[in-house]
C-alpha cells in the first residue's frame, strides 16, 4: 500500500488533541441527508463519524488507527485511491480534512464516486 507518512509521525497524540467542532458535525450530517451506509475516506480517529449510521472507515495510517476509540464503527486499512469496495456498496462517500494527503485527487474522488 502506497501512502505517505505523515500521520505515522505527526498523528502521535492526535486523539488527545483533537476534538471534533461541532459546526463541522453538522454541516455533515445535513449534508449526508437520508444516506444510512457511509464510508469515511481518511478517517483518522472518527471525530466526524455519525453512530447512528452504518459506517466504514478508511484509514491508512496505523498511528491514526490505533488511536480509535473500542467502540468506533469498523475499519479498513486502505487509501483513498484504491477503495476496495464494489461499485454503489455505500449511500454517500465523506471525506474531513483528508484529501490534501492523498497522492492523486481526481482518483480518490474518482473512487468515491464509484463506491457510492
Amino acid at each position: 500500500m502506497r501512502m505517505k507518512q505523515v500521520y505515522e509521525d505527526i498523528g502521535v497524540g492526535y486523539l488527545g488533541s483533537r476534538s471534533p467542532d461541532q459546526r463541522i458535525a453538522r454541516s455533515i450530517m445535513l449534508g449526508l441527508g437520508d444516506a444510512r451506509t457511509v464510508v469515511n475516506v481518511g478517517a483518522g480517529t472518527g471525530n466526524y463519524e455519525l453512530v447512528d449510521l452504518r459506517v466504514v472507515a478508511v484509514e491508512p495510517a496505523l498511528e491514526m488507527l490505533a488511536q480509535r476509540p473500542p467502540n468506533s464503527h469498523s475499519v479498513v486499512r486502505a487509501v483513498a485511491e484504491a477503495l476496495p469496495f464494489r461499485d454503489d456498496e455505500f449511500d454517500a462517500a465523506l471525506a474531513v480534512l483528508t484529501v490534501h494527503h492523498w497522492s492523486n485527487l481526481a482518483v480518490g474522488l474518482s473512487e468515491m464516486r464509484r463506491v457510492a
